[in-house]
């Protein structure tokens, strides 16, 4: 299956920071402040794969399940975030936007999900013993669900406005990818320094100092220029799952037209956090020194979630 969407909702900026002016923030039109509309320059396209199961309740036993194989993208996710990073094209020229296609913010390139319904076993022999057993095991029944998608697509980004343009959406160069996510360094210069010659990020933004590092010791580097190529939505996020369980008895009182139901609810039973969507501005990585954490891509301060255990009692008739 796929969709294809063409002149969808996107934010351009018309009167944006003119970085060549003579102020360096001076706008294209000085007399007007910055003029934003939202206009049909997006452009999207979906595939996947997907599979479903389906047993119908027989016997006891129902089970669902579903799964989805699929990629999106496109080059403008949200339209109404106006203050969002992704919100506007990385090249603020109209026409330019292009070069911010990508994957979606939405994409989610496994999704999984199971549901079922299971009636235990009714125990039927006359045996004394297993009939008093029957009256406290008979007439139960579990159910739950089981849900799993990969993680959302994120946008690294400077943190400043490098290119003067006004727009906080400018992008670094990836370095090496096997240094620590952490670490960057910024090309002198941007601060009016020796061009190529390239500062310890956080040295030179929290300590005013320039402490020149090699590229292979860094993951990104803030070029001169501040546009960097690293793409739109290059980093994905971890992924989440959610699991409910439940068991619950129905007791026929005086005939089957009153009936009283008792359930248990458990949401999250294996107490399973997710991770949420971590910071992901370079200029507010600290220092590294003794008690003091980053922010930065740090996915375990945004975990979230516990179990919870619910009971319902329900009388019908």
């Amino acid at each position: 299956m796929g969709t294809r969407g063409e002149r969808l909702f996107a934010n351009d900026q018309l009167n944006p920071g003119d970085p060549n002016g003579t102020t360096g923030t001076r706008r294209i039109n000085p007399l007007l402040g910055p003029v934003t509309v939202r206009d049909n320059s997006g452009d999207s396209i979906y595939h996947a794969l997907d599979l479903k199961l389906d047993r119908r309740f027989s016997n006891g036993f129902l089970v669902r399940g579903a799964y989805t194989y699929s990629k999106l993208i496109d080059d403008a996710s949200e339209v109404f975030t106006t203050t969002g990073t992704t919100s506007f094209p990385a090249d603020l020229a109209l026409g330019k936007r292009g070069i911010d296609r990508g994957l979606s913010a939405y994409n989610h390139t496994h999704i999984a999900s199971l549901t079922y319904i299971y009636d235990i076993p009714r125990l039927k022999n006359e045996n004394a013993l297993l009939k008093g057993v029957g009256y406290i095991t008979n007439g139960w029944q579990t159910s739950g669900t089981y849900e799993y998608q990969t993680g959302a697509p994120n946008t690294v980004n400077d943190g400043i406005d490098a290119n003067g343009d006004q727009q906080g959406n400018d992008r670094p160069n990836l370095s090496n990818p096997n240094a620590p996510i952490a670490t960057y360094a910024v090309d002198f210069g941007l601060f009016g320094g020796t061009p190529g010659t390239l500062c310890d990020g956080p040295s030179i933004f929290h300590a005013k100092g320039c402490v020149v590092v090699p590229a292979s010791s860094v993951h990104f580097i803030i070029p001169a220029s501040g546009i960097g190529t690293l793409g739109r939505n290059s980093v994905v996020d971890p992924g989440q799952q959610n699991t409910t369980f439940g068991l619950q008895r129905s007791f026929n009182l005086y005939s089957e037209k009153h009936q009283l139901a008792f359930r248990m609810e458990m949401l999250n039973p294996f107490n399973h956090p997710n991770t949420g969507s971590p910071n992901y501005n370079l200029v507010g990585i600290p220092i590294p020194k003794p008690g003091v954490t980053t922010t930065f891509a740090n996915y375990p301060l945004t975990e979230s979630g516990s179990r919870t255990i619910r009971f319902r009692l329900r009388y019908s008739f």
